[in-house]
């Protein structure tokens, strides 16, 4: 959430952002087990280790479909979280 934090903070809202904890002075936002970004996450991988496994050969080309799919799964889940604070503080 770091990087959440910064991105709020760059938009201009006060936010102190801690593991599930997101405290603006509009009010607190408790992010649930479920919506902590883990099952997008996992929902990555797997979507990408099923499409590296199943349409690709080379083993170098599996591993960055693997990893993009990580990645955008983290890039959305920050994107999700700052949308969340933003419209929560308007």
């Amino acid at each position: 959430s770091s990087i959440g934090g910064m991105v709020v903070r760059l938009a201009g809202v006060k936010a102190t952002i801690t593991k599930e904890i997101i405290t603006t002075q509009y009010g607190t936002f408790i992010v649930a087990d479920s919506c902590s970004g883990l099952g997008f996450f996992l929902t990555a991988l797997t979507l990408g280790l099923s499409y590296a496994l199943l349409f690709t050969t080379q083993w170098t080309l599996r591993w960055r479909i693997v990893a993009t799919a990580a990645a955008l799964s983290l890039v959305a889940n920050w994107v999700r979280v700052v949308g969340l604070v933003l419209i929560g503080h308007h």
